[in-house]
């Protein structure tokens, strides 16, 4: 925070793509300068040294952002000492609406409070539909288990005609023979499911290396940063997805 004063920090992408480092000159054009230019007159750039770099693997931060003290930027902006352009607040996301309706009751009508989830939405729907997309996908594939299930339970059926004839002679109906396959069914759906859940988990565990693997043969060698602004997978459990996908699948 003290460098702060001396000079300003670059992301380490920007830093690179400018050629810069530590301790270089760097010329900083303020956005006021185009409103000069309608008046024919003409800014000059402001020399600042580089005085270190940052990355937040986000890439809509990191392709393009400085880190600056507060004083130097009213300067480019031309701002005065109390104005700033905005402020950003660490909000529970349980409590991210509640609390931006609060703000905008007490805000004046020229400053309005927005929730990240608000200034994303586009991004937001887009991750939605990929996910809807694929439970579509996927729910085909739970199909074919079902059926290869079935077959080998008709199999089995054709198999046992003996054992099921003598459980028919000792007096089991046809609802008891039905409850056993049908509880061998939901055994093999049970440890399928449990299988499935375990693949998936040492699958999302090592995801990041999974990625870096199958970058440059299948994939862009960019393809996180460029498409979804983030230099490795995150990856978020859901309480509500595993029960959905596991009602759904046991039912079929």
């Amino acid at each position: 925070l003290e460098d702060l004063n001396e000079g300003i920090f670059l992301t380490a992408p920007l830093m690179q793509e400018l050629g810069a480092q530590k301790g270089d000159t760097v010329n900083l054009y303020s956005p006021l300068a185009l409103e000069a230019i309608k008046h024919d007159e003409m800014l000059l750039p402001q020399e600042w040294e580089v005085a270190g770099s940052f990355k937040t693997d986000w890439a809509e931060i990191d392709r393009d952002t400085l880190l600056c003290s507060l004083e130097h930027l009213q300067e480019v902006y031309g701002l005065k000492e109390d104005q700033v352009h905005g402020f950003s607040l660490d909000v529970d996301e349980a409590h991210i609406t509640e609390v931006c309706k609060d703000l905008n009751r007490r805000l004046p009508h020229s400053m309005r409070a927005y929730a990240w989830n608000t200034l994303n939405k586009d991004f937001l729907y887009i991750l939605r539909l990929e996910k809807m997309m694929c439970f579509f996908v996927l729910l085909f594939i739970v199909g074919v288990a079902a059926f290869s299930i079935s077959s080998g339970l008709m199999s089995s059926i054709v198999r046992k005609q003996r054992e099921i004839a003598l459980l028919r002679t000792w007096g089991a109906s046809k609802a008891h023979i039905l409850s056993l396959f049908c509880y061998q069914a939901c055994f093999l759906g049970a440890c399928g499911i449990v299988l499935g859940f375990a693949i998936s988990w040492i699958v999302l565990t090592f995801r990041n290396q999974i990625v870096q693997l199958l970058t440059g043969w299948f994939l862009p060698k960019n393809a996180l940063w460029d498409f979804y602004a983030v230099e490795q997978l995150p990856v978020a459990y859901c309480k509500e997805d595993f029960i959905y996908i596991t009602i759904v699948t046991f039912i079929i």
